[in-house]
């Protein structure tokens, strides 16, 4: 059936961006890869795949291709056998996907009364925060990583929060998603309750279990400067519970305004605790101004195009991790 865009092929073999995993599909089993571009190819996809009789597809999303299978799809790696699920599971990649906006073209649309911003799912989180942070705003946590899709780490209990704030799930207040009849719906904080419960609780880190998520509305906050957030970072020696115990809580609560990201390797005796930390200082003494015109950051549909999701094998070295706080504002 023709219903979307497809990138590359109709038979493409979907690998995680490691590259260690991967899904390849066969002839007999047809296309099972689609990239929709807008809510009607969506809509269609998903429509044949949930009603066609006795051919009903298991629907997949994929993001950056960061979350293993099965959550995506089974890997053949470590199977001599063909894929149970083959020709009975969809992927649905979307990179190119955007429905916001007066014609649905937008992919991010800002509201500054509101302090709030409407992203489609298939964005980068990268992609976000240079936007945000060309305007004069940014994520009120601390993420896992910057190279996630927004509608994965929403999707998922990704880690990354402030001491006195929630995990990134917990700023989001208005999920929409397409269930299995092909319609939007969108529950935030003012969706009729069932049993005292509001069903924005059960869509945060659903695993995509009640529909495909198409946007999302997430609290920001104002960013004034580009030094608002200031980044420091420190190698720590951890030998030992008391000494991981006692670094905890001097990193908790001796400024609970932080964002802080650590990184613990339990293999090594030294310096085996990376921690990286922001600090909020709303009038610095020698403020920056944020670019309105940033250099412009590959968006998912470019990278999926030119078949390299995920993040830059870079190396997580001092200063590339001090670009990322000082351009975004959170750990990328």
């Amino acid at each position: 059936i023709s219903v979307a865009t497809v990138i590359n092929t109709q038979l493409p073999t979907w690998q995680n961006w490691t590259k260690n995993l991967y899904y390849a599909s066969t002839a007999q089993d047809g296309q099972y890869y689609f990239t929709p571009t807008n809510a009607s190819e969506l809509s269609l996809i998903i429509k044949h795949a949930t009603i066609d009789g006795n051919n009903k597809k298991h629907i997949r999303i994929s993001g950056q291709r960061h979350s293993v299978p099965p959550l995506i799809v089974n890997s053949d790696a470590n199977n001599s056998n063909l894929n149970t699920l083959h020709g009975s599971t969809w992927v649905i990649d979307l990179s190119c996907y955007s429905d916001l906006g007066s014609d649905g073209s937008d992919n991010i649309i800002l509201d500054t009364k509101k302090s709030t911003v409407t992203v489609n799912a298939g964005v980068r989180e990268d992609e976000l925060d240079s936007y945000l942070t060309a305007n004069n705003y940014m994520l009120t946590t601390t993420t896992a990583g910057g190279f996630f899709s927004i509608g994965g780490i929403a999707a998922v209990d990704v880690h990354g929060a402030t001491v006195n704030s929630t995990n990134f799930p917990g700023t989001i207040i208005a999920y929409t998603v397409m269930g299995v009849d092909g319609v939007k719906i969108t529950y935030n904080i003012n969706s009729k309750k069932f049993d005292g419960y509001n069903p924005l609780q059960f869509h945060r880190v659903s695993l995509g279990s009640l529909g495909v998520i198409t946007s999302l509305t997430i609290k920001v906050q104002k960013r004034l400067y580009k030094n608002t957030l200031v980044p420091s970072q420190e190698l720590n020696s951890i030998n030992s519970e008391e000494q991981f115990i006692k670094l905890y809580n001097s990193l908790l609560f001796s400024d609970s305004s932080a964002r802080v990201e650590t990184f613990y390797n339990p293999y090594v005796s030294w310096l085996n605790m990376r921690v990286l930390k922001w600090v909020i200082d709303s009038n610095p003494d020698n403020p920056i101004q944020n670019d309105p015109n940033p250099q412009p950051v590959k968006g998912a549909c470019v990278i999926a195009k030119n078949n390299s999701w995920g993040a830059p094998y870079l190396g997580v070295t001092g200063s590339y991790l001090e670009t990322l706080a000082e351009d975004y504002g959170t750990f990328v």
